[in-house]
């Protein structure tokens, strides 16, 4: 993880979340392939309109959630609350 400036001095400070999710069996635990699945049920989502996205990672057994760029905390919560909703 790191911190990036994308304006100059005095730039207002921004956050951004991107979370990891393993796709797993409800009864045995292990990783399942279904990632291609997941992101076609998330591609009719309205979380994009707010900078959001969901995207496909190396495993089938994975995906991940972003949000957009989030000018302050409470922005930020709101878009993590409705991308996980």
């Amino acid at each position: 993880m790191g911190v990036h400036g994308t304006g100059g001095p005095g730039a207002a400070p921004s956050v951004g979340v991107e979370e990891e999710f393993l796709l797993v069996d409800a009864v045995t635990g292990e990783c399942v392939p279904g990632a291609e699945a997941v992101l076609a049920e998330a591609g009719a989502h309205r979380w994009a309109a707010t900078g959001g996205s969901f995207q496909a990672e190396l495993l089938t057994s994975q995906v991940e959630a972003a949000t957009g760029v989030c000018r302050d905390l409470a922005e930020l919560g709101e878009q993590l609350r409705f991308g996980r909703a």
